[in-house]
């Protein structure tokens, strides 16, 4: 099978256009709802913030608190499967001796649809055991270990997408088989394929699938560090890529991409009927998200088409 002539390319033939949403610097997953309505997570927080394309205020937050059950959970991706949109945590340690028991979750909403546009209502019951079984799936038993892609497919089933760690330079991609179970039902998880995806010694930094049939997915990489010093001297490189995969054992492709020097690439949204893809990136900078002002938080993005 080979992979379809994807063109990713930038929108336009100029430098990239970036369109600046305010009111989160730390975008960290995103997901589209419709072909106009997108919802961004910080890993900062979980109160997530409902934008419109193109328009730099959000429309209105989404508090997830009291359904998670905790203040903030380091959300890092984020997937689409029919009205069901997954959210999942980091599963990293914060420092090297810190624990991952708040930053170690599962948990899926439902697409609603109001008079006012769509919105996203809890669903299920947050899965907060997941760590344990990633590490037996990896075989990484006392290693870390830092979640930043999912992606939904078309058998329904989730591919979790890991920044770290890399194995021989290749990043893990692992098959969840049964999510709706996990999160609404309380069952067990069941793993499929696990793959070692060969990003150029880059981990995953999102995935998704294009909506594309036969399947095919984007993944974006990055930087694979080991701590949060090493995130901000590698990121300030540009050391980001944009691959086209199957989703079996074909190696990726690597795709053109064009990025603003600054641009610290960390969510992808696709828009299958448009055939463009949003990358976000975290603006930061060095400062962690509650340091900076509400008012001076933003964040960039910008489309390519595919």
């Amino acid at each position: 099978m080979k992979i379809p002539s994807l063109g990713i390319l930038p929108v336009t033939d100029a430098a990239p256009q970036t369109v600046e949403y305010i009111g989160i610097c730390e975008a960290s997953a995103a997901v589209a709802l419709d072909e106009t309505h997108f919802v961004v997570a910080s890993d900062e927080t979980n109160t997530f913030q409902l934008y419109r394309r193109g328009i730099a205020r959000p429309i209105r937050p989404i508090k997830f608190k009291k359904f998670i059950g905790q203040d903030r959970s380091d959300i890092e991706a984020a997937a689409r499967i029919g009205d069901r949109v997954y959210w999942m945590s980091s599963f990293s340690r914060p420092g090297e001796d810190g624990n991952a028991r708040d930053r170690s979750v599962l948990v899926v909403s439902r697409i609603v649809h109001t008079a006012d546009g769509p919105t996203l209502k809890e669903s299920g019951t947050p899965f907060v055991k997941l760590r344990r079984y990633l590490k037996r799936e990896l075989q990484i038993d006392g290693a870390d270990i830092n979640v930043e892609g999912l992606a939904g497919s078309p058998e329904g089933d989730l591919l979790i997408g890991f920044r770290g760690p890399l194995k021989d330079g290749k990043a893990y991609v692992l098959r969840l088989k049964n999510p709706i179970g996990v999160t609404e039902l309380g069952r067990q998880p069941v793993f499929g394929d696990l793959h070692l995806l060969d990003l150029e010694n880059r981990g995953v930094r999102s995935i998704d699938w294009t909506g594309l049939s036969p399947a095919v997915y984007l993944v974006l990489a990055g930087p694979s560090p080991n701590g949060d010093d090493e995130e901000d001297k590698t990121a300030e490189k540009g050391e980001f890529s944009l691959y086209s995969w199957t989703g079996d054992a074909q190696k990726p492709i690597r795709r053109p991409l064009e990025l603003p020097e600054d641009f610290t690439a960390e969510a992808l949204v696709p828009y299958p009927e448009r055939g463009i893809v949003q990358i976000l990136s975290d603006d930061k900078g060095r400062k962690k998200e509650p340091d900076i002002p509400k008012k001076k938080r933003r964040f960039r993005s910008v489309d390519a088409t595919y």
